[in-house]
């Protein structure tokens, strides 16, 4: 094996099986449902938002935290004030799902479900996005990029610090081993960054 085909096998794997997609429809329709009952009118709208909706949610075997955003839009022709709003969210939640874990993490009411739960990876697929990746071909080319270009802030924890050093080196690594034709401890270094799923 390569690290070609270590990045594409484990890349083929960060896709949500039929049985996950299934899942997740089905208790979005739930909270759907259960929301245009329990307020009726006082609902302009309601949606997904965030990674499920840009095809780039990882199933919950590689990442614990992979969740599913929904943004509820209150009519509020009174103009309650957001804290209000976000009681009337929790009250819903409690009492549709009172076995589950409900807490407000400011501005949002969090409801964690065994497939449904809250985390923000947005930041990170947004500058990947922005980044120029022009001249890659590959799914190995496209990630030692990305990798390449990371950075951080003076002000950044230092386990982010160490976390995006260790990355560079390894990446570094890697392309020095293939440069010098030692396939397989290419591939073991980059499992170190990458392990198997």
């Amino acid at each position: 094996m390569s690290v070609i085909s270590h990045l594409e096998n484990v890349s083929s794997n960060l896709v949500l099986t039929n049985n996950e997609l299934s899942s997740i429809s089905t208790s979005v329709g739930a909270i759907r449902n259960r929301i245009n009952y329990y307020f009726n009118s006082k609902v302009k709208e309601q949606f997904k938002f965030g990674s499920s909706t840009r095809d780039t949610i990882l199933p919950r075997k590689y990442d614990e935290k992979s969740d599913i955003d929904y943004m509820v839009v209150f009519k509020n022709p009174d103009n309650y004030k957001p804290q209000t709003l976000l009681n009337w969210l929790k009250d819903f939640v409690e009492t549709y799902y009172s076995k589950s874990e409900i807490y407000q993490s400011y501005p949002t009411v969090v409801l964690e479900l065994l497939h449904i739960r809250g985390y923000n990876s947005y930041s990170l697929e947004k500058w990947i996005i922005e980044i120029m990746l022009g001249g890659c071909t590959s799914i190995k080319d496209y990630f030692f990029r990305c990798i390449e270009e990371l950075t951080y802030n003076y002000n950044d924890p230092q386990y982010l610090k160490i976390a995006v050093e260790n990355a560079k080196t390894i990446v570094k690594n890697v392309r020095q081993y293939e440069k010098d034709g030692y396939t397989f401890k290419a591939e073991t270094e980059i499992k170190k960054l990458i392990p198997e799923l």
